[in-house]
């Protein structure tokens, strides 16, 4: 036991010096309380070691190791690989887009609450507002959608710019949005329909398509009193007719609707039914006229439109349904006051958390939102001038 009042006084200066050096530390993902990070504009300081570089470089699709730091946090053992389809792939030192996995090598670990989410180099989208003014919306609209933020990346000390973070379809995706996660999850690929070979990301249920088979069948069946009745046992049947006009409405012209592309389809274990689920939107908005009737042929694309919006469109009844649906949607959630806001919160982060620093970045993002507005404002315009035709094959009592 110390007893000199010098010893009392070394003692209590180790303390101090210890408590300060804690201070100092990262502190480890599991201490960190989740928050709200898609209200944040989150750091990341990606270091890869020279055999992890060797491996993003010849397999970049495969993961390998690296430290994340956001911050005074600081997550090693996270898996990292490349991503992104054939128009936004950029190999290792063109400002690639990555996906950071914080689970798949260290049990438990999390960022956020997040296991899994992307790093997208939004080079089809120069705005950087696409996804996470989609995102909202299709939410908004009952639809499950990845959330997405902005967010500042270094890689091994390079400043990288601007990414968009979005969330990864995982077990914690799944179970938010349908209470379990144990169902197929089928990723669309590059231009598969569900009548492909689709690739099977995570479930307990069958691995020969026999689900899928049942929900292809069903939307062959020659009388279309059979066919609503047959889609209805299978498909969460209003969910995708909310999925297939928010599409319209955003001209997702490479979604599943328009081109049986960028898309992700579970079966929901809650209800046995499937439901759609959007992706890639980073080319939305583009063509302010797109049509609001699935498989429209006006324009120069169209004409890859998915096999299930072709079956289903054609029964009276769903078309009934679309257009109240959208007329629901053009009054409650694709408004001009709804996307300001999601706007305006999303320029607000950056000009706040980054302005003094980067004051180039917050004026450019500033200049990206008023184009958006502008953008989304006409597209707004086009939507209700086009419904005020489709409304018109409604009678009163269909109303």
């Amino acid at each position: 036991m110390i007893r000199s009042g010098s010893g009392m006084v070394l003692l209590l200066l180790m303390l101090l010096t210890y408590s300060a050096r804690a201070a100092d530390a990262p502190v480890a993902a599991k201490d960190q309380p989740p928050g709200d990070l898609f209200k944040e504009l989150p750091r990341f300081e990606i270091s890869v070691d020279s055999e992890g570089i060797a491996s993003l470089r010849f397999e970049p699709r495969t993961y390998a190791k690296a430290q994340i730091r956001e911050g005074s946090n600081v997550y090693t053992n996270v898996a990292i690989k490349l991503k992104g389809a054939r128009g936004s792939f950029r190999p290792l030192g063109s400002k690639s887009a990555f996906t950071l996995n914080f689970d798949k090598f260290t049990p438990d670990q999390e960022f956020h609450g997040l296991d899994k989410f992307h790093l997208n180099n939004s080079v089809q989208d120069p705005t950087y507002f696409n996804e996470i003014i989609c995102s909202q919306l299709f939410l908004a609209a009952g639809v499950p959608t990845a959330r997405a933020t902005h967010a500042r990346v270094l890689f091994n000390g390079e400043d990288t710019g601007l990414y968009v973070l979005k969330e990864g379809y995982d077990k914690r995706f799944l179970k938010r949005h349908f209470g379990k996660a144990d169902g197929n999850l089928y990723d669309g690929g590059f231009l598969n329909d569900i009548n492909d070979l689709l690739e099977k990301d995570s479930g307990d249920g069958p691995s020969d398509w026999s689900d899928l088979d049942l929900l292809v069948q069903a939307a062959n069946q020659p009388d279309l009193g059979e066919r609503l009745i047959a889609v209805e046992k299978i498909l969460e049947l209003d969910r995708f007719i909310s999925f297939t006009a928010m599409e319209m409405l955003t001209c997702h012209w490479d979604g599943y609707t328009q081109n049986h592309n960028n898309y992700r389809l579970y079966r929901n274990p809650g209800t046995g039914k499937f439901v759609f689920i959007p992706h890639g939107m980073d080319q939305m908005f583009e063509d302010v006229g797109f049509p609001l009737i699935p498989g429209d042929q006006r324009g120069r694309r169209g004409w890859r439109q998915g096999m299930l919006t072709r079956q289903v469109m054609a029964i009276p009844e769903v078309q009934r349904r679309y257009v109240v649906r959208m007329g629901q949607l053009l009054n409650d959630v694709f408004t001009a006051e709804n996307v300001d806001r999601i706007i305006s919160e999303a320029e607000n982060r950056v000009r706040i958390r980054a302005g003094r620093e980067e004051p180039r970045l917050a004026t450019y993002l500033s200049g990206q939102a008023r184009y958006m507005r502008q953008r989304v404002t006409a597209r707004i315009q086009s939507t209700r001038s086009q419904y005020l035709g489709l409304s018109k094959m409604l009678t009163p009592e269909q109303k």
